[in-house]
């Protein structure tokens, strides 16, 4: 599904992304900020197990409050900067990603995202059940830099922006299996060691390196 403010009059961009982007899909609340008019643009995709998003706006901080937690689902976010500066604060934390960068975060506490200079993202949502299964202990690295020269955050970068931005993925086996592969990337980007980490290993990165052997 792609959404854009492009086609709204300037005047009702921000009313209009907030009571549908911010208020029914995301449950937050959006503060432009700036003398940039605001605007917005995003690519999202569900697979079972696995929602992805992919975008650019102007400068504009996006708060999960603590009125927003009663209809919070309990996931783990990763969002990675592909273009301008971002700033993300959780748990009294405060992690700065430059692009190539990413930081994780959790949707059931209150949390702010900034993105500036014409910010580009990529953001991951992965129940944390899910994710615990396969890596128990990734919740170490929650709202700190992630560095881009890490091997499996660059893949699963590349494989995800893959992913959003081609066209309908009719078949219920092929979804299963890229939202698999992409659990498994994101454990190897949050974890090291464990046997289950190991086992992703083994998927995950295979599976990323495939459209650059076919480039």
């Amino acid at each position: 599904m792609h959404l854009s403010t492009m086609s709204v009059p300037p005047r009702d961009r921000l009313g209009t992304w907030l009571e549908f982007y911010g208020h029914k899909l995301f449950n937050l609340e959006i503060e432009p900020f700036g003398d940039e008019p605001f605007r917005a643009d995003v690519t999202l995709r569900s697979l079972p197990g696995v929602s992805l998003s992919t975008g650019a706006r102007s400068n504009a901080h996006y708060r999960i409050r603590q009125q927003h937690l009663k209809n919070a689902g309990d996931m783990v976010m990763l969002v990675a900067v592909l273009a301008g500066r971002g700033r993300s604060v959780q748990r009294n934390r405060e992690a700065l990603t430059l692009p190539g960068q990413a930081v994780m975060m959790l949707t059931s506490e209150p949390a702010i995202h900034t993105l500036v200079d014409s910010g580009r993202y990529l953001s991951l949502y992965v129940p944390r059940a899910a994710l615990a299964s396969i890596a128990p202990g990734f919740d170490r690295p929650l709202v700190s830099s992630i560095d881009a020269g890490r091997e499996a955050l660059r893949l699963l970068i590349g494989y995800a922006c893959m992913i959003n931005n081609a066209g309908a993925l009719a078949s219920p086996e092929l979804q299963l299996g890229l939202a698999a592969h992409i659990q498994d990337l994101l454990a190897l980007t949050l974890a090291d060691n464990g046997e289950a980490v190991e086992i992703a290993r083994g998927r995950g990165l295979r599976a990323a390196r495939l459209p650059q052997f076919r480039r």
